[in-house]
């Protein structure tokens, strides 16, 4: 008989998986609530942005030790944390429930990594990327990113990713 101590941890994307592994996995959770939607358009902005998040996100675990969450993974989805890490290259990281937010520097993440966030956010309705964040003008932005990550966050809300 083994005891549970005694097993080795399973593997599991967000914790030991590559990039391929984690966006399958991202992709996985977001397929029931894009086959709702008939838009293409938005499922075609959900999946870039997924494909995007994936690499960034194994490569800010291997590098900066950041243990993959469902809070971790939802936070740096959020539009103001995609553009941080794409113009500043400063991955935000929401820390347990305490609210507070880390801002990490990740100046040496490849170039090849952030240049499809750029690209997100070039082709995002309403956002400028000759503008910060905080410059942005008007909604449009906010409201086509907060329609992608309904359709790619809700379910973690219920069957959560596991940690």
């Amino acid at each position: 008989m083994h005891l549970m101590s005694e097993q080795a941890e399973p593997a599991h994307p967000l914790r030991n998986g590559n990039a391929a592994a984690i966006r399958c996995l991202l992709m996985r959770r977001a397929e029931g609530v894009q086959a709702a939607y008939h838009g293409e358009r938005l499922a075609a902005r959900a999946t870039r942005l997924l494909t995007a998040m994936a690499p960034v996100l194994a490569w800010v675990r291997d590098h900066q030790a950041i243990r993959l969450t469902d809070e971790v993974v939802g936070y740096a989805m959020q539009l103001h944390a995609v553009a941080s890490l794409a113009t500043q290259r400063v991955f935000l990281a929401q820390a347990g429930g305490a609210g507070w937010v880390s801002e990490l520097p990740v100046r040496e993440m490849p170039e090849a990594l952030v240049y499809p966030l750029n690209a997100y956010l070039e082709d995002l309705p309403g956002y400028d990327p000759g503008r910060t964040f905080e410059d942005q003008q008007g909604d449009e932005a906010r409201r086509q990113h907060g329609m992608v990550l309904f359709m790619v966050l809700p379910s973690w809300s219920t069957g959560g990713l596991p940690t």
